[in-house]
């Protein structure tokens, strides 16, 4: 039976303990290949110091890597609010974006800013912290740690914009008359305006195309009870999935 499997990730040659490796073995082996500049070291020392099971993450390309809760350091301080298209490029482990670094490194191997809600949901409310800024991120490609917290929503908000086209679509759209681009802020603040319109139309359209089975089928259970969804926002999650128009993990009842 083979015990390790090596694929290539992006810019980065892994070597990582695959999924039919033997049982017994406790952790994977992991080797980062000097095919581009080394990862940045580790961010501290991680404070979940307690014993846990061995934990996995699975990448795009088929790539495990196993790991203890011991081995994740803590969330990264990084900010993107100047340099989108970093962010961009660490966002997930999809080429083209996709160049082999990150800000989060786990046992030599870097993290895109995609699984970290699977990396930090467990453990001690650090996803609290990250959850703002992680959105963020995937809505428009920037990123703002403040006190060491992530503002997620609206990074996931950016990063899905900045990819509808190019870089010079994205400016065009989130610039003044005189060329200025918007700051960060600006950006976001543009995206949220546009997304609670846009959910509003939505939920305009799913009351009136499922008419009287409106009240029954857009619904949610508190204390026992069921009740007709008012806001916008969660009618128009429900109608995108109801319409297979998911847009993959928006985190926003979450």
């Amino acid at each position: 039976m083979e015990s390790l499997a090596h694929r290539q990730t992006g810019p980065v040659d892994l070597v990582v303990g695959s999924a039919d490796a033997d049982s017994s073995a406790s952790t994977s082996t992991v080797c980062a290949h000097n095919s581009i500049p080394a990862p940045p070291p580790t961010p501290g020392p991680s404070p979940f110091t307690r014993s846990s099971p061995c934990r996995t993450l699975s990448f795009s390309n088929g790539v495990v890597l196993e790991f203890m809760e011991e081995d994740i350091p803590i969330p990264p301080a990084v900010s993107f609010a100047e340099d989108l298209p970093l962010l961009n490029q660490m966002w997930d482990d999809t080429p083209p974006h996709w160049q082999g670094n990150s800000a989060l490194i786990i046992r030599g191997v870097p993290i895109p800013i995609v699984y970290w809600k699977r990396v930090y949901s467990r453990l001690h409310g650090e996803w609290r912290g990250l959850k703002s800024n992680w959105s963020l991120w995937k809505a428009g490609l920037s990123a703002v740690w403040i006190c060491r917290r992530l503002l997620p929503a609206s990074i996931q908000m950016v990063v899905t914009r900045w990819r509808l086209g190019t870089e010079a679509d994205f400016w065009k759209e989130f610039s003044d008359d005189s060329g200025n681009r918007m700051s960060y802020t600006g950006v976001v603040k543009t995206l949220k305006a546009n997304r609670v319109k846009l959910d509003e139309e939505i939920a305009a359209c799913a009351k009136k195309e499922y008419g009287s089975q409106f009240r029954e089928i857009f619904v949610y259970r508190k204390n026992g009870a069921l009740h007709v969804k008012t806001k916008p926002s969660e009618i128009a999650k429900q109608y995108r999935i109801l319409q297979n128009l998911c847009e993959g993990d928006s985190d926003e009842s979450s």
